[in-house]
């Protein structure tokens, strides 16, 4: 139904104090403009930072890697509904600042707006703990560790219940229990205790595989789901996240170009998902969600998996922090890029790279007093090989490849297809320079 607003001398258009009037209807409202009070907005502040337990778990993770912590545990209760603690040895929060810490837009991590351009570490807010304490109970104990007696902090609804002296520990314990106790709304959205704790468990796992050198550790009603090792491996870290056999599946992935670098393990033509669970990029080892990101990645798979399936891929790209914005949503998942082809092209580059080192070359039968036969290259290697000789477009504009036969190898240096317009004659060792190389 239209409205109009109208002042109370009939005449509309004045501010403050006025009516709103349905056309057409006799229904009247009067409202006032009025500064919302302060428990109201932090409620309103914390639906946009904490979504489900996963929420808590990422900001209070993400602070203990900001902190220089080499050791995260996450303890959780009914799927991080009842409980959730997060223990770390970070450098912890001296005594006298603890308090401000609760205080929204209170941060250590930048100071000007020019830092906004260059941020480098996950958390830079301030809206983290303000926004979680307002819908849970929390209580934080932590130290520095130099010489300096620890504190501990008890926060309830947003309101501060009491600051209490503790011996000195370096490191930081989060404990928040009874999260949405005072938006039961909000706690009747929350899905099942396995969905829940499979958020939970995926969101550790991406941070596990983008800081190696953590060792973390999840465990849900005191038994442990998984830890790794913090050995600064990589591939140690796969294993101990998703399982050795897909660690053994997984190859390495490193390119740098155009001042981007793209590292990483990507699984072969024979791992795949039925969605991108196992698709995990990372800027600046900061795990984000991109459409474009992804799809290039799987434009470089084009024509290797079957309809419907996904790769399983690892992916860190490292950038000029100046180069990236992550100051978009509140959430800090999604960003936006000074040089987004650049970036595309980079990632599309690097995984069909190292898809060409991969792609097979299945041998032929032999038969017994006759000269070995050479292997006759797959049509995936002739794909990827054509396309390292194109330039290089954005995802959506490029054209698929003609249908091809293979018909043989030349001195294992050229490829020899056959096609609608003729013969193919392809130098597969210069095209995978090419990937490489070409800026």
């Amino acid at each position: 139904m239209p409205l109009r607003l109208e002042s109370r001398d009939g005449r509309g258009g004045g501010a403050g104090q006025g009516t709103l009037r349905g056309i057409g209807s006799r229904e009247e409202k009067t409202t006032m403009i009025r500064i919302l009070p302060p428990e109201v907005a932090d409620k309103i502040a914390a639906g946009e930072v904490v979504e489900r337990p996963a929420s808590v778990v990422k900001e209070l993770v993400e602070n203990s890697i900001d902190a220089g912590a080499t050791r995260i545990r996450v303890d959780v209760q009914d799927a991080g509904k009842r409980l959730i603690r997060v223990t770390d040895n970070g450098s912890g929060i001296p005594h006298d600042e603890v308090t401000l810490a609760f205080h929204r837009y209170s941060t250590s991590k930048i100071a000007t707006v020019e830092d906004l351009a260059r941020i480098t570490t996950l958390g830079f807010r301030g809206e983290a703990l303000a926004s979680i304490a307002a819908v849970a109970q929390v209580s934080l104990l932590t130290g520095t560790g130099r010489d300096q007696p620890g504190v501990l902090v008890r926060v309830e609804g947003g309101r501060v219940l009491g600051v209490e002296p503790r011996a000195g520990r370096r490191g930081t314990v989060v404990t928040v229990e009874n999260l949405f106790y005072n938006t039961p709304a909000r706690h009747c959205f929350l899905k099942s205790d396995a969905t829940e704790m499979a958020h939970i468990g995926r969101l550790l796992g991406a941070y596990a595989l983008a800081y190696p050198e953590i060792g973390f550790a999840l465990y849900a009603e005191g038994k442990r789901r998984f830890h790794t090792p913090g050995s600064g491996k990589l591939r140690e870290a796969i294993i101990a996240t998703w399982g050795l056999e897909i660690a053994k599946a997984m190859r390495p992935v490193e390119l740098v170009r155009a001042g981007i670098r793209v590292q990483g393990y990507i699984g072969g033509r024979r791992l795949s998902r039925s969605n991108r669970s196992q698709l995990l990029i990372f800027v600046n080892r900061r795990w984000v969600q991109h459409t474009l990101l992804a799809r290039a990645v799987e434009e470089a798979y084009k024509g290797l998996l079957p309809s419907g399936q996904h790769p399983v891929v690892v992916l860190n790209i490292e950038l000029d922090p100046a180069a990236v914005d992550v100051n978009v949503h509140p959430t800090k998942r999604e960003v936006r890029f000074r040089r987004l082809q650049d970036v595309l092209e980079t990632v599309e580059r690097a995984v069909r790279s190292a898809l060409i080192q991969e792609a097979p070359t299945p041998a032929a039968p032999t038969v017994p007093g006759a000269p070995p036969r050479r292997r006759r290259p797959s049509r995936e290697m002739v794909r990827l090989a054509l396309e390292a000789q194109r330039p290089l477009e954005a995802p959506e504009e490029r054209a698929g490849l003609p249908p091809l036969r293979v018909v043989g190898q030349v001195r294992q240096t050229y490829i020899v297809a056959e096609g609608p317009e003729g013969v193919y004659l392809i130098d597969q060792h210069a095209a995978h320079e090419r990937v490489l190389y070409q800026e």
